[in-house]
């Protein structure tokens, strides 16, 4: 506090300089310079005017101030003539005191003189406030140690809860029997699960860009015979941002029969919309088509056989409607059987063929053989 008693002497070209405290009853001086009194009455004290204010008081000549004119300080020793003071002020606010300077002539006091008073009353402020500075200073690492202690448990929580989700999606993703395969925004695999893998019939390369897909593996179009360009893999269309429904492709391993695959998939965004990737789903029809051709080719021998049979053959369903006709429909009646799928056997055929059979159709409809 002399230190700043003395800078203020010495800046000012002032004979006094203080930093008092205010208290209810009296003010006393922390530090002085040029003054020989400890402390004095508050009712005299100059600096009771100063605390009540938020900014620097200036009196440029307490003869021309009505609260100063008539002050003993004034009128009689250290006869003041110029008076500014600071106030001082506590961690929460409460006014303590000042740092003022006294000169025994009137002066001018500009904008400069009112920093540099307040530069000096804050670091006066900043002593007083020293202990409670640094109690408050730990309190706030304390707190701040805290709120970093309780954000590294929650981010533990949220990494335990994370690992477990990705271990459950992982089991997932190697249990079903969809492959399913994904990238990166920049088109590099990021997962070829073992159904995608048993698919191709080797693992990807990890980080494999999408454009040397082709180049690893035997990928064709949905006729089997046409390679798929890298611009057609469903996983490089899902990307571009198409959403890829049941696209067909064929893959050929060696020594397999080729697989044949239907691809589902769509580009991965973020919640700020940024491009995440993409995914895409695969599963094996190569049975199921199997399966379809197997039947179509009953149907073809059905028909075959049907058509050759010295005899009308239909199938009709509870509704009376035509589902299927022999080609001796047309050679004997003169009715394409193309014209009597969908339509009842009256609409097809007419009163005439239709009356004399409809007792025996409705037998047949009732569960019963009818000759």
């Amino acid at each position: 506090f002399d230190r700043v008693t003395r800078l203020a002497v010495a800046a000012f070209r002032v004979p006094i300089a203080l930093v008092s405290l205010v208290d209810r009853e009296r003010q006393w001086f922390k530090s002085r310079v040029g003054l020989d009194a400890a402390e004095m009455p508050r009712s005299l004290a100059l600096c009771s005017h100063t605390i009540s204010l938020d900014d620097v008081l200036v009196v440029p000549d307490t003869l021309l101030d009505e609260r100063f004119a008539g002050h003993p300080q004034v009128t009689g020793g250290p006869r003041i003539r110029f008076y500014a003071g600071q106030p001082l002020h506590s961690v929460d606010g409460q006014p303590l005191g000042t740092l003022c300077i006294i000169d025994t002539a009137p002066r001018a006091f500009g904008d400069a003189d009112r920093r540099l008073l307040g530069d000096l009353a804050r670091l006066a402020q900043d002593e007083l406030n020293r202990d409670a500075l640094v109690v408050a200073r730990t309190r706030e690492l304390h707190d701040k140690n805290a709120a970093l202690e309780l954000a590294m448990r929650l981010r533990g929580t949220a990494e335990r809860v994370l690992r477990q989700k990705q271990e459950l999606l992982d089991a997932v993703l190697e249990t079903v029997d969809v492959g399913v395969v994904a990238c990166d925004a920049d088109g590099h695999l990021t997962l070829f699960n073992r159904a995608a893998r048993g698919f191709h019939g080797l693992d990807a390369e990890h980080g494999l860009a999408l454009a040397d897909l082709p180049a690893h593996y035997d990928l064709y179009g949905e006729d089997g015979l046409t390679p798929l360009g890298p611009e057609q893999v469903p996983l490089v269309r899902a990307l571009r941002g198409e959403c890829v429904q049941d696209a067909g492709m064929t893959i050929r391993v060696p020594g397999a029969a080729p697989r044949r695959l239907l691809a589902s998939g769509r580009a991965l965004h973020g919640a700020g919309g940024e491009r995440l990737g993409a995914v895409v789903a695969m599963k094996d029809v190569t049975e199921l088509d199997a399966s379809r051709a197997r039947l179509a080719e009953s149907g073809e021998w059905l028909r075959t056989i049907a058509d050759n049979v010295p005899a009308l053959i239909a199938y009709v369903d509870t509704d009376l409607r035509y589902r299927f006709a022999n080609e001796r429909y047309r050679e004997w009646l003169g009715v394409k059987s193309q014209d009597m799928i969908g339509r009842t056997v009256l609409e097809s055929m007419g009163e005439a063929f239709y009356a004399p059979r409809r007792e025996a159709l409705e037998r047949c409809l009732g569960g019963h053989a009818s000759h």
